[in-house]
């Protein structure tokens, strides 16, 4: 699940964020599926910094697109 939210601030300009979510949710075969691939059987497969800095560049590109700045 991808969550978007775009504020506009005062200065005029806007505050993109966006929210990743990964496996099942809110449920507790879900929970059991994400603690078994990311806790059990991959623990060192996701490279979360490149995850976070992903999301980061994203963010970026997004509000340059927001705020026609291309």
């Amino acid at each position: 699940m991808i969550t978007f939210r775009a504020e506009k601030q005062p200065d005029g300009s806007v505050l993109f964020t966006h929210i990743e979510s990964f496996g099942a949710r809110r449920s507790f075969f879900g929970n059991f599926v994400n603690w078994l691939f990311f806790k059990a059987l991959f623990p060192k497969q996701a490279n979360w910094e490149l995850i976070k800095q992903d999301m980061q560049e994203d963010d970026a590109n997004l509000k340059k697109i927001l705020e026609g700045n291309q």
